[in-house]
């Protein structure tokens, strides 16, 4: 009796052994091709499989994920590992700000992207290059409100000639905050003089990132508190049908940050949803700042360690990817 059971268990046991799969069986952060990531990826991700090498916790999708391209985790590779796994797909400049450990030797910060532009180094006795750790090298601000910052013009360059006219935007950071000024603490900024941003993401209040676009226009404002280093992603897409308020999003650590209904300070007074198929305007004058506008004083206190742009909206599951990578290490990866 026993022996007929064994063998009738074992039999079904073959006859069940294609269906399983490994996102079913319990504790299984995702499936081969796409199940749920433990890195809180939703439906908005497309999914974040595994398969192909990308990290489950990472949410990396197989061969680049949803809509990205040579990003994902093909051929073993851990997408969670360092930055070599981010995308060059709309990639107009990328700034690993790995210069130094420590100090204010540097004269500038390099362009990682291709046609590479430098941004030029202003120190003031509150900045200088700091480590928070192994791969996480960046710029440190000890005072909010001050001058120092990295900066170009972008007149006749290829931020101008990539980001005029376009439709969608992607802005990508790593930092942490502590302080910020009332005026507008910038993170990454274009702009010139007073001008709120032409695509900015800033403080303004402790806890709260907006995004500018287009000189005079908030786009909204997100719970952010940022005490310790944490990826960010501000997209601005006119493309986007409905929900309107949708045509401007943040996303933290690769998860939409929650947007406010009440806003305050001086988005408040120029909250504006863009248009359906607003375009983004930079006229010459303007100037690409990390950590400040190119007048000066609106540093935040923290840290600065990483900063992208992008010239279309990046998606769900190409931010939650990156989130991953860049949280592993933000400095650039080894050759």
């Amino acid at each position: 009796m026993r022996a007929r059971l064994r063998i009738a268990l074992l039999s079904f046991v073959v006859a069940c052994a294609p269906e399983l799969r490994l996102g079913e069986l319990p504790g299984s952060a995702s499936g081969a091709g796409g199940g749920s990531s433990a890195a809180g990826g939703d439906a908005l991700s497309g999914g974040g499989g595994a398969a192909g090498g990308g990290t489950a916790g990472a949410g990396a999708a197989a061969g680049g994920g949803e809509g990205g391209s040579g990003g994902g985790g093909a051929g073993g590779l851990d997408c969670a590992l360092d930055s070599s796994c981010l995308t060059d797909d709309g990639l107009v400049v990328r700034y690993f700000l790995d210069e130094a450990a420590t100090g204010s030797a540097p004269a500038q910060v390099e362009d990682a992207a291709a046609a590479p532009m430098p941004l030029a180094l202003t120190y003031g006795p509150e900045m200088s290059f700091a480590a928070d750790g192994a791969a996480h090298r960046g710029l440190s601000w000890t005072a909010a409100g001050a001058d120092g910052r990295a900066s170009a013009l972008i007149d006749g360059t290829k931020i101008q000639s990539a980001l005029q006219g376009t439709v969608a935007g992607t802005i990508e950071a790593v930092l942490r905050i502590a302080e910020v000024v009332e005026g507008g603490s910038r993170i990454v900024h274009i702009g010139m003089d007073a001008e709120g941003g032409r695509f900015t993401l800033r403080s303004e209040t402790p806890g709260q990132i907006v995004l500018w676009w287009n000189g005079d226009f908030c786009g909204g404002a997100w719970d952010a508190e940022l005490p310790e280093r944490a990826v960010m992603h501000g997209v601005f897409d006119s493309t986007v049908q409905e929900p309107a308020a949708d045509r401007v999003r943040l996303y933290i650590n690769g998860v939409p940050a929650r947007r406010r209904n009440s806003v305050g300070g001086y988005c408040g007074m120029h909250v504006s949803v863009p248009p359906l198929g607003t375009t983004l305007d930079f006229p010459d004058g303007r100037h690409l700042v990390l950590g400040n506008r190119e007048l000066g004083g609106r540093t935040f206190s923290g840290a600065l360690y990483y900063a992208a742009l992008y010239a279309r909206a990046l998606t769900a599951a190409e931010i939650e990817r990156h989130a991953a990578a860049l949280l592993h290490g933000d400095d650039r990866p080894a050759p």
